[in-house]
């Protein structure tokens, strides 16, 4: 509970649109019923982090502490469709990432596959990704919960092979794709930009007969 209220206001200053709290196979069944958890409690904070960065986004929150990780993946979409989601989400593909000890690959790999995907597809209005992201609780995801996200189509990501706080994975990961997705966007606009070719003295002009 602590290391989210820390978390409320970082969050939102990070520019994220969406925050999901689910219920955990290795989280204390307590913090359920913790006031950090409420409106009252992080309305406040998350202002506090939008007023400080400048994000004019306010992101929605969507609590569901007392349901299982495999809940919320299950009403994930339909929560998305009810509530309309924002014009700029629509058209975009969206990259699921789990974060997992191992030898997972990284957040930035996994990004650009699915954009060199996209691009292959010859998507000429490509637009970058949006990325979802799961972070566990303290003590990390279990086995049935690592494998239930393979199943519905995440990835799983590894930041390396040291044990991280909740709350100091949630901002790396989100620096860590923030970052990768501004080099997708930056090489896309690259990609697009039509080729300048150098005309040599005259060549402009009509032609002789």
């Amino acid at each position: 509970p602590n290391s989210l209220k820390r978390l409320w206001p970082v969050l939102s200053s990070l520019g994220v649109s969406r925050i999901t709290i689910s219920g955990s196979d290795l989280c204390d069944s307590d913090y359920c019923n913790s006031s950090s958890i409420t409106e009252s409690v992080y309305g406040p904070l998350i202002l506090q982090g939008l007023s400080q960065s400048g994000v004019p986004r306010m992101p929605r929150v969507d609590c569901h502490a007392k349901n299982t990780l495999e809940w919320v993946l299950d009403h994930y979409d339909d929560v998305q469709k009810k509530n309309g989601g924002s014009k700029e989400e629509e058209g975009r593909p969206v990259v699921r990432i789990g974060l997992d000890n191992g030898s997972n690959p990284s957040i930035r790999t996994i990004i650009f596959n699915a954009a060199a995907k996209a691009r292959s597809n010859k998507n000429r209005h490509f637009l970058s990704p949006r990325v979802v992201l799961v972070v566990g609780p303290e003590r990390g995801l279990s086995e049935q919960e690592a494998k239930l996200l393979e199943q519905k189509g995440f990835c799983l990501a590894s930041m390396g092979p040291w044990i991280q706080r909740t709350d100091v994975a949630c901002i790396t990961s989100i620096a860590l794709a923030t970052d990768a997705l501004r080099e997708v966007e930056t090489s896309d606009m690259s990609c697009n930009q039509p080729d300048k070719k150098r005309h040599k003295k005259g060549d402009d002009l009509p032609s002789s007969k």
